[in-house]
């Protein structure tokens, strides 16, 4: 992905928070569900593979969290701008 579109993607992800808490949480949900067929197919019941594959996930909110906060983050290590940012406020205060 280019840097504009990493960009333009982290405003957006910004402006619109709840639908980027929802298409994560769509994406975890069709992991887990992945993992419940695969728990499935190698011979696990139906009741049993869900559970199975819930608890190999993990915390969920936890999970959902740090994924929300990975795709809001910047594209690029912000120092150097809040380093710029301390700066001016210094010089005009």
């Amino acid at each position: 992905m280019s840097w504009i579109k990493r960009t333009l993607s982290f405003i957006n992800a910004r402006r619109h928070p709840d639908e980027v808490t929802r298409e994560v949480e769509t994406e975890l949900r069709f992991h887990i569900e992945m993992r419940t067929r695969a728990n499935i197919k190698s011979g696990m019941k139906p009741d049993h593979a869900q559970t199975a594959a819930v608890e190999s996930f993990g915390d969920f909110e936890r999970v959902r969290n740090n994924c929300c906060e990975i795709r809001r983050s910047l594209p690029f290590d912000s120092t150097p701008l809040r380093m710029g940012l301390h700066i001016t406020i210094a010089v005009l205060a």
